[in-house]
C-alpha cells in the first residue's frame, strides 16, 4: 500500500538577529492540520509536527522520508510561519535558529527541497506555504515572489502558495472560538472539514479541487499554483460530508412497511448490496439485516434474511485437500501399509526361525543321547510314535535339518531389519 507522510511545520517565535517578528498562528494552523490529515477517514496521513524547531531537526527527517519514498507514495509538506529571502533572491522558510547573517545555514532553503524531490522516486510531493518573504507587515506574512518558477523545476512537485507576490498572506481570528489562524490554512480547513472543496460530490478532494475552491473564498489575496513538471492530481482527502449515501435511504423505509411485499423488496435490495457492492456498503447492509431479523414477522421474509445471513444450519461438505498435501497423505498411507505387511513378514519368519532353531537343538540332543530300548524289547506291544504339533511349511519341502543357522540365513534377517528400519525412518520424516 503506497504511503501518505505530512510533514506539518510552523514557526511562532524567531531569534532578535533573524530579523522577523513573531506570529500568533502556526501553532493553530499545525493543530488543525493535525487532525483532519491524521483522520484516517479524511487525510490518512502519517503526520509529523516540527513546531518552533530548528532546521536540522527538520530537514533530515524530510530527505529521509523521500530517500526512502517509492512511486505512488504521497509526501506532503505545509509551511507555516514567515518566508525570507537572501542575498541572491532565493527563497528560505524561517526556522527557531533562523539568523539573518547566515539565513541559507540556518533555514530551509526552498531550492533544497526541490533538490530532495528531484533525487527522490516519489512522483507526488505537495507543498503547501502560508507565508511570507519580508516579514514587514505586522499583521500579516507577505509572500515568495517569483522564485516560485525556479522552485517549481523539479519532477512531481505541486505548489501552492498563500497569495502572489504583491499581496501579504495575513493572519485573522475565528469567530467562533477566537484562534489566530493564517488566513489560507483556516480556509484549507474549512474547505476540507465541510467538504465545500468538492463540489461534485465524489466523496473525495482533489489537490485541484482545493486549488479551485481555495482561489474562490480566500478573501483579500489569491493562492498560487505551481506545477511546471508535475502530471496527475493528488488526492488530498476523502470528504465524509460528501460522500453519496451507502444505501438507498427510500429503500430501507420499506423496512417497517406493512405491506410484506414491500418488506421482501427491501431485504432482497440488501442482500444484493452484500454481494455486490464495496466493502463498507456491503458491512451496512449485513448489520441493518443483523438488526430487522429480530423485528421480522413475516415467515417467508424472515426465511429469506436468514437464508442470506447463513443463519441456517447446512450440512458442510468434507474438506478437500490440496493437490501437495493430498499427494503427501497418499504416500504416507503407501508408505504404512506397506510397513504393516514387512513387519507381519517379519514377524512370521521370525516366529519359524525360532521354531526351526528349537527343533534343530531337540535333533541334536537325540543324536547325543544314547538308543531308547524299543517298546517290542521290554514286551510291550508297539505303538505309533506320537505326531509332532509343528506345522507344515511348503517352503521346508526340500529342507532337511543339519544343525544351527549358517551365515546366509542370518545375514537375510539382518537385510530385512534394515530394510524396516529405512522404512519406520521416512515414514517419521
Amino acid at each position: 500500500m503506497a504511503a501518505r507522510v505530512a510533514f506539518l511545520i510552523g514557526n511562532r517565535v524567531f531569534r532578535p538577529d533573524s530579523g522577523l517578528p513573531a506570529l500568533r498562528g502556526p501553532p493553530n494552523d499545525i493543530a488543525a492540520l493535525s487532525r483532519i490529515f491524521g483522520d484516517p477517514e479524511r487525510g490518512g496521513f502519517i503526520v509529523r509536527e516540527f513546531l518552533d524547531k530548528p532546521h536540522h531537526e527538520i530537514l533530515p527527517e524530510i530527505e529521509q522520508t523521500l530517500s526512502h519514498a517509492t512511486p505512488g507514495d504521497f509526501v506532503l509538506v505545509y509551511y507555516s510561519g514567515h518566508g525570507k529571502l537572501d542575498r541572491n533572491g532565493r527563497v528560505c522558510l524561517a526556522t527557531a535558529d533562523t539568523r539573518e547573517g547566515a539565513l541559507q545555514a540556518t533555514s530551509i532553503p526552498a531550492r533544497h527541497l526541490t533538490d530532495l524531490v528531484n533525487q527522490s522516486d516519489c512522483d507526488q510531493v505537495v507543498l503547501l506555504l502560508d507565508c511570507c518573504y519580508s516579514g514587514a507587515v505586522d499583521d500579516g506574512r507577505g509572500d515568495l515572489g517569483s522564485e516560485m518558477h525556479i522552485i517549481e523545476d523539479a519532477r512531481g512537485f505541486y505548489i501552492l502558495t498563500a497569495s502572489t507576490d504583491q499581496q501579504t498572506a495575513k493572519e485573522t481570528e475565528s469567530l467562533a472560538d477566537h484562534k489566530v489562524m493564517g488566513r489560507f490554512t483556516a480556509a484549507l480547513v474549512e474547505a476540507i472539514e465541510s467538504g465545500a472543496a468538492d463540489a461534485e460530490r465524489k466523496g473525495r478532494i482533489l489537490l485541484s479541487d482545493l486549488r479551485r475552491h481555495l482561489g474562490q473564498v480566500v478573501s483579500g489575496q489569491t493562492p498560487q499554483f505551481f506545477a511546471r513538471r508535475a502530471s496527475g492530481d493528488p488526492l488530498i482527502s476523502l470528504s465524509p460530508a460528501t460522500a453519496a449515501p451507502l444505501l438507498d435511504a427510500t429503500i430501507l423505509a420499506d423496512l417497517a412497511a406493512e405491506n410484506w411485499h414491500r418488506r421482501l423488496g427491501a431485504v432482497s435490495y440488501l442482500l444484493t448490496t452484500m454481494r455486490e457492492a464495496t466493502l463498507p456498503a456491503r458491512q451496512v447492509a449485513r448489520t441493518t439485516l443483523e438488526q430487522h431479523l429480530s423485528r421480522e414477522r413475516d415467515i417467508e421474509v424472515r426465511k429469506q434474511m436468514e437464508d442470506g445471513l447463513n443463519l441456517r444450519a447446512e450440512i458442510e461438505p468434507p474438506p478437500i485437500l490440496q493437490p501437495k498435501l493430498a499427494k503427501k497423505t497418499h504416500k504416507r498411507i503407501i508408505l504404512a501399509t506397506s510397513l504393516v505387511m514387512l513387519l507381519g513378514g517379519l514377524l512370521y519368519l521370525g516366529s519359524s526361525s525360532l521354531w526351526q532353531s528349537s527343533e534343530r537343538a531337540s535333533s541334536l540332543s537325540a543324536r547325543s543321547s544314547p538308543p531308547r530300548a524299543l517298546a517290542t524289547d521290554q514286551g510291550l506291544p508297539l505303538s505309533r510314535p506320537p505326531s509332532s504339533s509343528r506345522p507344515y511349511l511348503p517352503n521346508e519341502r526340500n529342507r532337511t535339518v543339519s544343525g544351527p543357522l549358517d551365515s546366509l540365513e542370518i545375514g537375510r534377517l539382518n537385510e530385512r531389519n534394515r530394510t524396516a528400519k529405512d522404512i519406520i525412518d521416512s515414514l517419521g520424516r
